[in-house]
């Protein structure tokens, strides 16, 4: 069974503001509560392409994803594995990301994509 999902939001900040607030959306101290389940973040590699001003980021994230104990017992683990790849371009002023399990594949495959981009709309705070 495929499921898609699709949003789109405009939030009223500047672009910088936004993109910042992502860099920061699992490692936030106030939200310690909410984001329990988040067990660790490393980044892998980060570049930054002088010629197209870009950067370029890997991260993996390690979740802590409980669910029924019956589904416990099927997978064998409550442990989940991501890669998060992500791209800034600075001079177009947009950040794209792609999160995706690595592990409990056999399972359940979830995949993300975000995509912050300036808009005019942003300026009005």
């Amino acid at each position: 069974m495929v499921r898609a999902y699709s949003q789109e939001h405009t939030y009223k900040h500047p672009w910088e503001r936004v993109t910042s607030a992502s860099w920061r959306k699992f490692a936030d101290p106030e939200n310690k509560h909410t984001l329990s389940h988040i067990l660790q973040v490393d980044t892998l590699n980060h570049k930054l392409d002088s010629d197209s001003g870009k950067l370029y980021t890997t991260r993996a994230i390690t979740i802590h994803a409980p669910g029924p104990w019956f589904l416990r017992k099927i997978v064998g683990q409550d442990i989940c594995h991501c890669v998060e790849s992500t791209v800034v371009d600075a001079k177009t002023r947009s950040m794209q990301l792609a999160t995706k399990n690595i592990s409990l594949q056999k399972y359940v495959e979830v995949e993300e994509q975000i995509r912050y981009d300036y808009t005019w709309q942003n300026e009005s705070n």
